[in-house]
């Protein structure tokens, strides 16, 4: 089984009994664990996707939305697409290029997840492989931790 496909599967086993949430999700870049199907897999939860406008913080938008392309070559909600409000969020997948043993992330930079996880008060899962996790990532102090990992192996919380 490829390597996204066995991530999706344990992230899909962990969400199945939490209570029906609004779960953030996203859609890959190259590079990233690519969650297709997931939302299909648990239709009890609600799904949203986020939008990176070209000034200011991360929107959340349902995951049904319209989708438009950024300037960057991304799909993403179109700017008139319903907006979900921050409350509503309970559940935060957070792509990464590597994670570090205490929830460090190494994204693409801009410090657009960081805005989002610093507002809400949701759970924040790192989504990667085992082989993406190292010993330590050096953080600055807007920087945003996750309180959980989600890999092949499993989905555990950081202690």
């Amino acid at each position: 089984m490829a390597d996204s496909a066995r991530v999706t599967n344990e992230l899909a086993a962990w969400l199945r009994p939490q209570r029906p949430v609004v779960v953030v999700t996203y859609l890959p870049l190259p590079g990233e664990i690519d969650l297709g199907g997931l939302h299909e897999s648990l239709p009890g939860c609600g799904w949203a996707l986020t939008r990176t406008p070209f000034d200011g913080p991360l929107s959340v938008h349902p995951f049904h939305s319209e989708l438009e392309m950024h300037r960057f070559g991304f799909p993403q909600p179109a700017a008139d697409a319903p907006l979900l409000a921050d409350a509503d969020v309970g559940i935060v997948l957070v792509p990464g290029l590597y994670f570090d043993r205490r929830g460090g992330r190494l994204g693409r930079g801009m410090g657009y997840y960081d805005g989002l996880l610093a507002r809400l008060d949701a759970i924040a899962v790192g989504v990667c492989l085992d082989s993406w996790i190292i010993e330590d990532i050096p953080m600055e102090s807007h920087d945003q931790r996750v309180g959980w990992l989600a890999t092949q192996s499993g989905v555990r919380r950081i202690d």
